[in-house]
């Protein structure tokens, strides 16, 4: 079996209902009868240990992030996504679902502290998940609502574009089971801001600025800090590229496949 995460036992709050009670349910009996489990990562692992007191092995591959779809694009490439969501300033990026778990309410609220807000756009790509009424009637009542771009659903050909157009990419996640989003900003050469929870600092490394997701004014203090250096995003920059490379698929089948084989 797979283990992604265990948003339904740490964040029960962030998920719809019916979903929690499924997953508490069925998954954790599920898992308990199994003779092998493959986490995303450590921490989730690590978790499920200590948590769910699941005594099943259980062997953590990590994701990785699709060479093809995320790399550091061309100027062009970048100009023309940003004619086409309607981009027309430097950008700060989030990608992600838009739900709670996510923690963009966070995100604008620093925005919002930030000195140089007006100068920067913050770029918002994601479909809308569950729970996000209230935080766009925040984004509409709040005095940067017509500077915040909600793009919706982005093609995957136009990801790495968006990721390399970006000044900073900011990921104030509550838990990942991974932190996908991450590495792929980090593999197109976009400086990372993000949260130093959960299984995100196993994805980030030395590679990112790394804050408490709750703590909106050290969240705006990093993001306005490195705004305003371009030495520190440049260097930021070429250490998630570097950081990027140390996860491929390759290695994760790798590693799946000597897990199985370990079995026999």
């Amino acid at each position: 079996g797979i283990l992604y995460d265990l948003v339904w036992k740490l964040y029960p709050g962030t998920m719809e209902f019916g979903n929690r009670a499924r997953m508490t349910l069925f998954t954790l009996r599920n898992m308990k009868k199994m003779d092998l489990l493959i986490s995303i990562s450590e921490n989730t692992a690590k978790d499920a240990r200590d948590i769910l007191r699941i005594t099943t092995r259980i062997d953590a591959i990590p994701l990785a992030a699709e060479p093809s779809i995320f790399y550091k694009a061309e100027a062009s490439s970048i100009s023309a996504a940003k004619k086409k969501y309607g981009i027309r300033k430097n950008y700060i990026l989030s990608v992600c679902t838009l739900e709670p778990r996510k923690n963009l309410q966070a995100l604008l609220a620093a925005y919002q502290k930030m000195p140089s807000r007006r100068d920067y756009q913050l770029v918002l790509v994601g479909m809308a998940g569950w729970s996000n009424a209230e935080f766009f009637r925040e984004i509409e009542a709040s005095d940067v609502g017509d500077n915040v771009i909600l793009t919706g659903y982005v093609p995957s050909a136009e990801l790495a574009p968006i990721y390399s157009g970006a000044e900073i990419f900011v990921f104030p996640t509550f838990y990942e089971g991974f932190g996908l989003p991450v590495l792929e900003a980090m593999q197109c050469g976009c400086p990372v801001i993000t949260s130093n929870t959960s299984s995100i600092p196993e994805v980030a490394g030395d590679a990112a600025i790394m804050v408490d997701p709750n703590d909106t004014d050290a969240l705006a203090a990093g993001m306005e800090t490195l705004l305003q250096s371009p030495s520190t995003r440049k260097n930021l920059s070429a250490r998630g590229i570097r950081r990027a490379a140390l996860f491929s698929w390759e290695t994760s089948a790798r590693m799946l496949l000597a897990s199985l084989n370990s079995f026999k």
